[in-house]
């Protein structure tokens, strides 16, 4: 598990932040977080970027948030697959809710979490460490370790990216 502070380019970041922060991009909302069934976060909106390794969204979307991020992503690891990518957007609680501990994928994977706006929303993992939402940092982590996403009560949304990959020596 590591974390990044100014993940992105100030410049690239700020053009994904607007764009998905806009009403130019559509959101599907989605009846659990994680685990099907479990319904303890009430519910979130999505937009699939990248699903099964193909692209679910035009190249304008692509180019914008995943290249810069993957760009970002090859300085890190030598080369990678993207499994899963999509924008998740959590709606305004009134209570810190939690989804139930889970894991994105069965397989061999890692995770990178970017936080597109600062909120006192956070990612839990099952070991007690916690990743708070703030804009630009990231986390990258094991597929393999079990985790939740907590709702914030301080703004109108939370809203991440989360991308599932694969790294190939």
């Amino acid at each position: 598990m590591k974390t990044y502070k100014n993940f992105l380019p100030k410049q690239n970041f700020k053009e994904i932040q607007e764009f998905l922060m806009s009403i130019n991009i559509p959101y599907y909302r989605n009846e659990w977080v994680g685990t099907p069934g479990d319904v303890s976060l009430s519910s979130l909106f999505t937009h699939k970027l990248v699903d099964n390794g193909d692209n679910t969204t035009g190249e304008d979307i692509q180019h914008l948030v995943m290249h810069p991020i993957i760009n970002r992503l090859t300085k890190i690891h030598r080369v990678i697959k993207v499994v899963r990518a999509k924008i998740n957007v959590y709606p305004y609680q009134n209570e810190h809710m939690k989804s139930a501990y889970h894991i994105d994928q069965s397989t061999k994977h890692k995770v990178l979490l970017l936080p597109i706006n600062t909120n006192n929303g956070y990612t839990e993992f099952e070991n007690g460490k916690i990743f708070n939402a703030v804009e630009n940092n990231a986390i990258i982590f094991d597929g393999h370790e079990r985790h939740r996403s907590v709702s914030q009560t301080d703004h109108s949304a939370k809203i991440n990216i989360n991308i599932n990959y694969e790294v190939y020596k």
